[in-house]
């Protein structure tokens, strides 16, 4: 029996030792709108956007991505399971260039360590779509929409 605890005694410290290298990255209370979550060191993005309530945005320290608004009573995971290192920009889509070009939607671009990737929300079906990866500088959508930068600030 004496011969067995030893490997158990290994594979038990190793267990631990490993779970402390892997663990995620420390979480940082933040508040918006008056709810709090936790969040990985790098800032909430607030956006003020054209069309319907302000939202903002933030990575949880597993970086899964969050938003909340001011008529929300929690902050909300983001569809499509996503994962990001932090929020980068807000865009208003609007159908062209035109004066009567309408906003049709709004996006939210997110950055990985080697990536950008976006998000879609549709207002005519009111739903986010899933993640698409898109260029360092994209305005996460294509011809003939435009993507025009959300007025927004960085919240620490």
């Amino acid at each position: 029996m004496k011969v067995l605890r030893l490997p158990f005694v290994l594979a038990v410290a190793m267990t631990a030792l490993l779970g402390t290298l892997a663990s995620p990255a420390s979480a940082v209370e933040r508040t918006c709108y008056g709810k709090t979550g936790n969040f990985n060191d790098n800032w909430l993005l607030l956006v003020d956007w054209d069309r319907g309530e302000s939202e903002c945005f933030g990575v949880a320290p597993s970086g899964s991505i969050w938003h909340t608004w001011q008529t929300a009573d929690t902050w909300y995971e983001m569809p499509g399971n996503g994962r990001a290192s932090w929020v980068a920009n807000a865009y208003d889509i609007y159908n062209g260039i035109s004066s009567n070009a309408q906003n049709i939607g709004k996006a939210v671009r997110v950055v990985t360590a080697s990536s950008s990737y976006c998000s879609y929300l549709d207002y005519a079906t009111n739903t986010w779509g899933g993640w698409y990866e898109v260029s360092t500088s994209s305005t996460c959508t294509s011809s003939p929409n435009i993507g025009y930068e959300a007025t927004h600030w960085l919240l620490q």
